[in-house]
């Protein structure tokens, strides 16, 4: 039987073939002044006429075309046309530099595209793509797959559904459902472009990236596979070590297991009740620490309110225990709605629940109470985060201002004091040791209330009860020693237990008040920024 195929009318299918290469790879190749024709190098049995623009061509085929040799079991050669259609076990090879190995291969002589069919197997100094159906051209160095496709190289393995390769500048482009896996990380995006020489990976668009039990998303970065470096933009997560990190941007080194973030990042412990924000983090996996400055801050939540701590810089350690050991330092302000603090520095320790503050601490609830030691220590609940307890250590005193006079204060002092609270709500205060004790007795005239004494004590230690931010009543143990003071025989100046400080003028009113006030508020809380959508450019 003699097979013809007219050379000006190719099957469907290989006219669609074609006319994606046009548009896909260019048509510069079908205007050259200069064609070189299709040789037939080998070949054991030859069909067909000389007059004819069709030989079938049987057994150990070999073709060659320009610096390209062909290698097939059979082939339809066109002569006129120059074009070739080859079949089973077609390898193609080019000046040592590229193979290829497909079931079948058409080939235009003129444009120099080649259409490879099942099997395909493209090799190129160290990297090697499998796919179905691959389209080269050989004059441009460029390669295209439209349905699923892997390459693999000495450090990385890469899926798309789309690809195409530049040889000349090694590069691959890779679209829709990229994989990229290696013994480190494994990368899911919908758009990378991969440096073959450099193993460099640049993605676009949502990305996941996985090592280990450690995640990200982002949106926008690059992989330096040899280096071992990530650098991504638009950081939405990062989970790792229990716990989570939000970032603008992000820098990481595998190696050296070191990275750090910048602008609006959030770090969560595992429970998602303690957050450290701040304008740059830089972290170190193995010693698991981790430094924030910037206007960094710590937010601690109970679930009715948060506790707002802010230091020129916060340093984190991770615990054996997975929890934090948390140090903010200097200039420490603490804001919540029902308390507010000061000191040089202060130490959270997550597993304890326990906030140390030391420096010249001082802490006021609300506008007229203060309390104040030379060390104060802040326990709150390890399951409702709730303040539970204040330990005022060594040199305590609470001061509260009157309301019917702004210059008369109530006051209490004694080597250590205790508060105590219930639901988040002061319950009662202890002092023990050297207990001291000045406040004022007014009428029960709730219009104009007038001072009838100013009472002076003395004792071993003191319980006050508090009902509704106010002092219900106030027992005195262990050998008091009373004794009420006309206010014109107590002149101002003895009026005032030794060590009284009045320091609300310091006190933070506001979360804003914590900050330097010349930092723009939507800098400080990224929650209140503008969401329009940000453009991802390549």
């Amino acid at each position: 039987m003699r097979l013809y195929i007219s050379p000006c009318r190719f099957p469907a299918m290989y006219r669609k073939i074609f006319s994606s290469c046009l548009i896909i790879f260019g048509a510069s190749g079908l205007f050259s002044q200069e064609t070189k024709k299709i040789e037939v190098r080998h070949v054991d049995l030859m069909k067909g006429s000389g007059s004819s623009d069709l030989q079938r061509l049987l057994g150990n085929v070999v073709i060659r075309h320009k610096n390209l040799i062909l290698e097939s079991d059979s082939a339809y050669f066109f002569p006129k046309s120059n074009k070739l259609k080859a079949y089973s076990e077609v390898y193609i090879h080019q000046a040592d530099s590229v193979r290829l190995y497909a079931d079948s291969v058409y080939y235009d002589g003129a444009t120099e595209l080649i259409s490879a069919f099942g099997n395909v197997l493209l090799e190129n100094d160290s990297l090697v793509l499998t796919t179905e159906e691959l389209y080269y051209n050989k004059a441009q160095e460029k390669g295209y797959y439209p349905d699923k496709g892997t390459i693999r190289d000495n450090v990385n393995i890469l899926k798309s559904i789309e690809g195409t390769y530049f040889m000349a500048d090694k590069r691959f482009d890779f679209v829709g459902d990229v994989h990229m896996y290696n013994d480190q990380y494994t990368i899911f995006t919908d758009t990378l472009h991969y440096e073959t020489t450099q193993k460099v990976a640049s993605f676009y668009g949502p990305t996941d990236i996985i090592r280990g039990s450690d995640s990200a998303f982002a949106h926008k970065g690059r992989y330096y596979s040899v280096e071992g470096i990530l650098y991504t933009s638009f950081l939405e997560r990062a989970i790792y070590d229990k716990q989570s990190l939000k970032a603008d941007s992000l820098f990481y080194d595998r190696f050296s297991e070191r990275g750090e973030a910048w602008r609006n990042v959030v770090l969560k412990d595992s429970t998602k009740t303690t957050l450290i924000r701040g304008g740059y983090l830089n972290f170190d996996d193995r010693s698991k620490k981790a430094w924030v400055t910037q206007e960094p801050y710590m937010t601690q939540t109970d679930g009715t309110d948060s506790l707002f701590v802010h230091g020129d810089s916060i340093f984190a350690v991770q615990q054996i225990d997975s929890t934090r050991m948390i140090r903010i330092f200097p200039d420490v302000k603490i804001f919540s709605e029902d308390l507010q603090g000061k000191s040089d520095s202060v130490t959270y320790r997550e597993s304890e629940g326990l906030l140390r503050m030391k420096g010249f601490p001082v802490i006021w609830m609300g506008s007229s109470r203060q309390l104040t030691s030379d060390t104060v220590l802040v326990k709150m609940s390890k399951h409702t985060h709730q303040i539970e307890e204040i330990q005022m250590i060594n040199n305590a005193m609470m001061i509260q201002q009157n309301v019917q006079d702004s210059a008369a204060f109530n006051q209490v002092q004694g080597r250590n004091m205790y508060a105590y609270f219930r639901d988040n709500k002061l319950s009662h205060i202890k002092v023990d040791g050297n207990a001291k004790a000045v406040y004022y007795i007014y009428t029960q005239d709730t219009i104009n209330p007038v001072l009838t004494g100013i009472n002076k004590i003395v004792c071993g230690s003191i319980r006050i009860d508090f009902s509704e931010k106010k002092i219900q009543k106030a027992t005195f143990f262990r050998e008091p020693d009373a004794e009420v003071y006309p206010p014109k025989l107590l002149p101002p100046s003895v009026r005032r237990l030794r060590g009284f400080l009045w320091r609300m003028g310091e006190r933070p009113e506001t979360k804003r008040h914590i900050f330097d006030p010349s930092i723009p508020l939507e800098a400080l809380y990224p929650s209140i920024r503008s969401t329009n959508k940000r453009r991802i450019s390549k």
